[in-house]
C-alpha cells in the first residue's frame, strides 16, 4: 500500500461511488461517543482507543481496524494529535 494517507486509502476502496472516505484530525486529549455505521478506520498519525460494546481497539499510526456498527467510545490516547481516515461502504444505488 505504501505511505498511509487519504490518497492511498482512496486507491484501495474502488470504485469511488461505492465508498465514503473521510479524513479526520483530533488534538491530544479528545474523547467523545456516538453511534455509527460499520467502518474501516486507518490511523495515519498518533494513537487512539475505540470501544464498541465489549470490543476495544488500541490503534496507532499504521494500524487498520474494521469497526462494527453501533454505539462507540473514542479517545485520542497519544500525547500528540491524531489523524485518521474512516471508510464506509455505501449502499448500492437503485
Amino acid at each position: 500500500m505504501g505511505l498511509l494517507c487519504v490518497e492511498s486509502v482512496r486507491a484501495i476502496h474502488q470504485p469511488p461511488a461505492r465508498f465514503r472516505v473521510s479524513p479526520s484530525s483530533y488534538p491530544a486529549g479528545t474523547s467523545f461517543s456516538g453511534v455509527a455505521w460499520a467502518r474501516c478506520k486507518y490511523v495515519v498519525a498518533g494513537a487512539c482507543c475505540v470501544s464498541v460494546g465489549l470490543s476495544v481497539w488500541e490503534l496507532q499510526a499504521g494500524d487498520i481496524a474494521d469497526i462494527p456498527a453501533g454505539r462507540y467510545e473514542f479517545r485520542v490516547s497519544g500525547a500528540g494529535p491524531l489523524e485518521t481516515v474512516s471508510v464506509w461502504e455505501l449502499p448500492p444505488e437503485s
